[in-house]
């Protein structure tokens, strides 16, 4: 399957390439691509805030939309790009309020074969 990205100028890069997550830094600006593993909803200072953790292989990073308890088109499972400045949410590293565009799989595209992966015991 191929990715068409939606929304956002430059084909949704927003002139920044995406940095991996587990290379993201405290108190710097990021654009990060992953999936969404969890959401919540949580109060913050007696407003209700989504909270999201996206991963990729490198790690994960929770993005935090304040005032909100949805936001339109963000549901587990589905990829996105989000890009916004990194700092720290609940002793996590966080993106507060970030841009983001979701990611629409095209499934018209064949579908290419997984790979197997071998596991080993140790012994």
């Amino acid at each position: 399957m191929t990715d068409l990205i939606v929304s956002g100028p430059l084909n949704g890069q927003r002139g920044r390439p995406d940095v991996p997550i587990g290379d993201v830094s405290w108190r710097q600006r990021a654009r990060v691509r992953g999936r969404i593993r969890s959401m919540r909803v949580q109060p913050w200072a007696n407003v209700a805030s989504l909270e999201c953790v996206i991963v990729d292989e490198t790690g994960g990073l929770v993005i935090v939309f304040l005032g909100r308890r949805h936001v339109a088109g963000l549901e587990l499972g589905r990829w996105l790009h989000a890009d916004g400045v990194v700092g720290a949410h609940r002793g996590y590293l966080a993106m507060l309020n970030p841009e983001i565009d979701l990611i629409v799989e095209d499934h018209s595209a064949p579908a290419t074969p997984a790979k197997k992966k071998r596991f080993r015991r140790k012994g």
